[in-house]
């Protein structure tokens, strides 16, 4: 499914990225042992940031990084 954000909601994910400081978590990599088992792992991305991480991890990963996967899927869905 694709959806188009709104301009609105662009901007309150963008203010949310400069609060939650997700250029301080540039080439950051949550990973486990998943990963080697071929769970697959996500990657974020914006233009020269990137970070990647096993949802399995979600409750272990860093507060701010969990508050943008979490507004993100609340966007998404």
């Amino acid at each position: 499914m694709i959806r188009k954000l709104s301009a609105s909601e662009v901007k309150a994910f963008q203010t949310l990225l400069e609060q939650q400081r997700f250029p301080n978590l540039n080439k950051m990599r949550y990973l486990n042992e998943a990963v080697f088992a071929d769970y697959p792992s996500t990657r974020l991305e914006i233009p020269g940031i990137q970070l990647d991480y096993v949802d399995l991890e979600l409750a272990n990963l860093p507060r701010g990084l969990r508050r943008i996967v979490n507004a993100w899927q609340a966007l998404i869905q």
